[in-house]
């Protein structure tokens, strides 16, 4: 009997509602650079794709979704690690001075851009990761492929 309620299931469905959230967090923190900036419409689309196919990953959860949602982590961890990039791009100035002995000028450090903000999205492609490779779904009873 298939149980509807499986634990990897739970947390797909969790992380699918999370990315929907952060779509529309960071929708509305960029909201005023949206018409200078095309590239701040990256985390907002991926947020809202990745929401809407960890849906249909859960009501699908076949062996097919499996990859697909092992891909979309990848993915997510793709958008994580480039907005942690622009992010902190201007910072690498102020900690280049500060390897080289100059005092950290911590105001300045941690003003405008937020520092781990997009970190976000790579915490839940983390928890994605985890939930794929130690509760894989869709190899019947055997588990996955090498284990």
């Amino acid at each position: 009997m298939k149980s509807l309620l499986k634990l990897n299931k739970l947390i797909v469905l969790f992380i699918s509602l999370g990315y929907l959230v952060l779509a529309a967090d960071v929708y509305a923190e960029h909201f005023s650079r949206l018409p200078e900036s095309k590239i701040v419409w990256i985390p907002i689309v991926f947020g809202l794709i990745a929401g809407l196919l960890g849906f249909l990953i859960v009501f699908l959860f076949n062996k097919v979704t499996y990859f697909m949602f092992v891909g979309l982590m990848f993915i997510s961890s793709f958008v994580g690690m480039a907005g942690m990039y622009f992010h902190n791009k201007w910072r690498f100035s102020i900690i280049k001075e500060c390897l080289l002995g100059k005092p950290l000028d911590l105001p300045s450090f941690v003003s405008f851009t937020p520092l781990f903000a997009p970190s976000a999205f790579l915490a839940m492609a983390g928890l994605g990761f985890l939930i794929a490779y130690f509760e894989p779904w869709g190899f019947g009873d055997e588990g996955a492929v090498g284990r």
